[in-house]
């Protein structure tokens, strides 16, 4: 068995199950991957970086330094940054 917090007892049932509504995804759940490419895209997106329209993991900007290009997997994120001679090979 488990035993219930204290501070949660209120929320028992009669038929001692408990429903919860949780404020933030968590991790591992089906939805916490794509609130979390949301977030990452707009926050890009307010960098001024555009999501390719061929490969929703790749993003890029233009600006007076060069072509910045970001490719994402999971939770990494790749950076190519303007002059960056892995990209041209």
């Amino acid at each position: 068995m488990v035993t219930i917090d204290a501070r949660f007892l209120e929320f028992v049932s009669e038929n001692r199950t408990m429903v919860l509504k949780l404020n933030k995804a968590l991790y591992g759940c089906v939805i916490a991957a794509k609130l979390w490419y949301d977030m990452l895209r707009s926050t890009l997106e307010g960098l001024g970086f555009t999501r390719s329209a061929y490969d929703m993991c790749v993003f890029s900007r233009n600006s007076e330094q060069g072509h910045t290009v970001l490719t994402v997997h999971l939770d990494d994120v790749k950076i190519f940054p303007p002059g960056d001679s892995e990209r041209s090979e």
